[in-house]
C-alpha cells in the first residue's frame, strides 16, 4: 500500500507550509495576545477618556512597554524554521512528509516520525536509512514517548485511520497524553487528522451525550447546512430550543452526524485544553492545591458531595456540560460508553481522574458566588480577591460601567488557576478545517494553533500577591486586556472562558471582532486549497 496519493500530498503541502508559516514569517501575529491588539486596546482603555479624569490624570505608558518588550522574549518573534522541532507519525513511507520538510527548512535533526507497528516501522526504516540516516524513527507511540522525554515540540502532526473517539486506536488517549506532559511549546501547532466515523447506534449516542448539554454548539449540528457560509454560527443550548430529552436531539444528531462529528473534533480538544488540563495539573500537585484552596485534606470530599447533590447542575445542565456527558458515558450501556468510562475514571498519575477533575472545575466556577465560597479557598486568595474587586474603577467610580463588562470574582481566580495551571489557549482566528476524500474514508483535519499566554501568566507576580499588584491602575488594566483577548477566542465556544472580561464590546472598534471557527473546507484534486497568509 502506498500514500503517496495526489490528494494527500495536496493536504501535505498546505498542512507545512500553514504551521511552519504560522510559527516562523507570521510569528508576531499568530499569539493571542499579540502586540498590536494589545497596544489598541490599551489605548482605547486610557486615550478614549473612559475611566474618570481622577484616575488617569498621569498615565504611565512604560507599562505598556515593558509588557511589549516581554511579549517579543517570551513568544520569540524572530524564530526560524530551522529551529522548530517537529513531531509526526510517519507510517512505511516517512519521505512522504520529510520531503516537505526539509524543503520548507526544517533541520532533519529536529524531525521525530513515530510508527507503532513493528514491519511498518521496519519498512519505513530501511527506506530511508541509506538517504537520511539522522532521521529519528521511533517504534512506538508518539503519548509513549512524551511521557518519558523532555522535548517539547513546535509542530505535532496526528495523522490516524480511525476517528477520534474510536474505542479500538484509543487515539484520543494520544491526544490528551501529549498535552498532560505539556509535549508542545508556549507557541505550537497541534494537525489532528481522523476518518469520519460509521453512522453506527453507538457513535449516534456518543455525539449526543456530547451535544444535548452544551451551552452553545456549532449551528450546522442542529441544521445541517455545513454547506452554507455559517461561519461563526452558534446555536444557544437545547433547552432554549425546547428539547429537554436526549431522546428528542438523537434524530437531529443522526440526520446531522457528519456535522456533528466535524464540531466534536475541535470542540472536544479545546474544551480539554482550556478548562480541564489547567484545573487538573493544579489539583494533582499537591503545592498548587494549597496555594488555591483552603489546606482541609477533606475539603475535595465536602465539595463533591455537595455538587453532586445540588438542584442547580441538574435545573441548569448546560453550565455543567463536561459533567453530564461524563455522567452520561459512566451510565451508558454501549462498547464505546464503557471504554470512555474507563478511561476518564482511571488515575495513572495521582488519586484523581478526568471525571473528578471536571467536578472541581464547575465547583471552582460555581462556588464562587455561593455562600460562603471564601471557606474554600486558600488564605492568601480570601486576602486578595476582595483587594482586588476594591480597586476595580468600573462601578466603584462611575454611575455607569466604565469597559463593556464589570469584572466579576471569578475572572481573579480563573486567572490564578491558569497561572499555576498551564492551559494551552487555542487561537481561534488561526484555526483551520479541512476535509478530503482518501483511498476508503473521508478525513476530517483540524490545524489547532496554542498559546499558552505566558506573556500574561508568567508577567504576573505570584498569586500570593494579586492583592497589592492589581492595585496599580495600569498593571490592572493590562491584564484585563490580556483576558478580554483570551475570552474573544472563547465566546460561544467554550462554556465560560473568562466570561464578563470585555473591555471593548464585539464590533465597536473594526479590530475588537470576536472570534468564530470558519467551516469547514473540502480539499479536492482539482481544487487545491491554500489559506489566507498575513
Amino acid at each position: 500500500m502506498t500514500y503517496k496519493q495526489n490528494i494527500k500530498e495536496i493536504s501535505r503541502e498546505l498542512i507545512w507550509e500553514f504551521t511552519i508559516d504560522t510559527l516562523t514569517k507570521n510569528r508576531e501575529t499568530t499569539p493571542i495576545l499579540n502586540n498590536d491588539y494589545i497596544s489598541k486596546l490599551w489605548d482605547y482603555v486610557f486615550n478614549e477618556q473612559l475611566i474618570p479624569n481622577n484616575l488617569t490624570e498621569s498615565v504611565d505608558n512604560s507599562y505598556l512597554d515593558n509588557w511589549l518588550s516581554y511579549s517579543e522574549q517570551i513568544n520569540q518573534f524572530d524564530k526560524k524554521p530551522n529551529e522548530l522541532k517537529v513531531a509526526y507519525l510517519c507510517g512505511p513511507e516517512p519521505e512522504n512528509d520529510l520531503t516537505h520538510l526539509l524543503e520548507l527548512g526544517i533541520r532533519i535533526e529536529n524531525i521525530y516520525a513515530f510508527e507503532s507497528d513493528r514491519k511498518t516501522f521496519e519498512t519505513a526504516n530501511n527506506s530511508l536509512k541509506n538517504k537520511y540516516p539522522n532521521l529519528k524513527i521511533f517504534n512506538g507511540k508518539i503519548d509513549h514517548f512524551v511521557k518519558t522525554s523532555y522535548v517539547k515540540f513546535d509542530i505535532i502532526y496526528l495523522d490516524f485511520t480511525t476517528p477520534l473517539f474510536s474505542r479500538n486506536s484509543k487515539i484520543y488517549q494520544s491526544v490528551i497524553t501529549i498535552f498532560e506532559n505539556r509535549a508542545l511549546s508556549e507557541l505550537s501547532c497541534l494537525i489532528v487528522n481522523t476518518t469520519y466515523p460509521d453512522k453506527t447506534e453507538e457513535n449516534i449516542e456518543f455525539l449526543t451525550n456530547y451535544f444535548h448539554y452544551q451551552s452553545f454548539y456549532e449551528s450546522s449540528v442542529y441544521s445541517g447546512k455545513s454547506d452554507e457560509d455559517d461561519s461563526g454560527s452558534f446555536v444557544e443550548d437545547n433547552f432554549c430550543y425546547g428539547i429537554y430529552e436526549k431522546d428528542e436531539f438523537t434524530p437531529i444528531i443522526e440526520k446531522n452526524f457528519k456535522e456533528a462529528y466535524s464540531a466534536f473534533q475541535t470542540s472536544f480538544i479545546i474544551n480539554y485544553t482550556n478548562h480541564i488540563l489547567p484545573i487538573s495539573n493544579v489539583i494533582k500537585n499537591s503545592h498548587s492545591v494549597k496555594r488555591i484552596f483552603k489546606d482541609n485534606k477533606n475539603l475535595f470530599k465536602e465539595l463533591i458531595e455537595k455538587f453532586e447533590v445540588s438542584e442547580d447542575v441538574y435545573i441548569e445542565p448546560s453550565s455543567y456540560s463536561l459533567y453530564h456527558f461524563f455522567r452520561e458515558l459512566k451510565d451508558g450501556k454501549s462498547d464505546l460508553s464503557k471504554d470512555w468510562a474507563r478511561f476518564i475514571t482511571k488515575n495513572d498519575y495521582n488519586k484523581y481522574n478526568l471525571d473528578d477533575t471536571v467536578k472541581y472545575l464547575y465547583i471552582l466556577l460555581t462556588a464562587i458566588y455561593g455562600d460562603g465560597y471564601m471557606d474554600i479557598l486558600s488564605e492568601s486568595l480570601k486576602k486578595s480577591i476582595p483587594e482586588i474587586m476594591n480597586n476595580v474603577p468600573d462601578s466603584k467610580f462611575s454611575r455607569f460601567s466604565v469597559f463593556c463588562d464589570v469584572p466579576m470574582i471569578h475572572l481573579w481566580l480563573e486567572l490564578a488557576v491558569n497561572q499555576l495551571g498551564y492551559p494551552y489557549h487555542h487561537n481561534t482566528k488561526n484555526h483551520k478545517r479541512y476535509s478530503y476524500k482518501a483511498k476508503e474514508r473521508e478525513m476530517c483535519l483540524d490545524i489547532f494553533t496554542f498559546d499558552q499566554c505566558r506573556s500574561l501568566y508568567d508577567w504576573l507576580p505570584m498569586i500570593e500577591y494579586y492583592g497589592d499588584d492589581l492595585q496599580n491602575l495600569e498593571r490592572q488594566m493590562m491584564t484585563r486586556i490580556c483576558m478580554d483577548a483570551i475570552g474573544k477566542h472563547s465566546l460561544h465556544i467554550l462554556d465560560r472562558q473568562y466570561f464578563g472580561s470585555a473591555m471593548v464590546c464585539i464590533n465597536d472598534k473594526d479590530w475588537s471582532k470576536n472570534h468564530y471557527f470558519e467551516k469547514r473546507e473540502e480539499i479536492t484534486t482539482g481544487n487545491t486549497v491554500s489559506y489566507e497568509k498575513h
